[in-house]
């Protein structure tokens, strides 16, 4: 992940495959303290997504879920960040 403005940060990960077919990626991010999660989808092709939230100096949770025609996996888990003064 990388903090490009104090709105703005871009969320990159490496692709898993199991052999079927994979028409988006889930990409969830929450701040620290909450339980309610945000959701946007990003194309199947796609492996970096750029978020325009107000980050500035707060600690925010991430995870990536793949979604296909059988469903949507399981996050691996939830990847923390602390946004910085820029």
């Amino acid at each position: 992940m990388n903090q490009t403005a104090v709105n703005k940060i871009v969320v990159s990960w490496d692709p898993g495959h199991d052999g079927g077919h994979l028409d988006e990626y889930i990409v969830g991010y929450r701040q620290n303290g909450s339980y309610s999660w945000t959701f946007i989808s990003v194309a199947g092709n796609q492996t970096r997504a750029s978020l325009n939230i107000m980050i500035g100096e707060k600690l925010f949770f991430f995870q990536v879920k793949a979604k296909n025609k059988y469903g949507i996996s399981a996050a691996r888990g939830e990847l923390p960040f602390q946004g910085a003064k820029i």
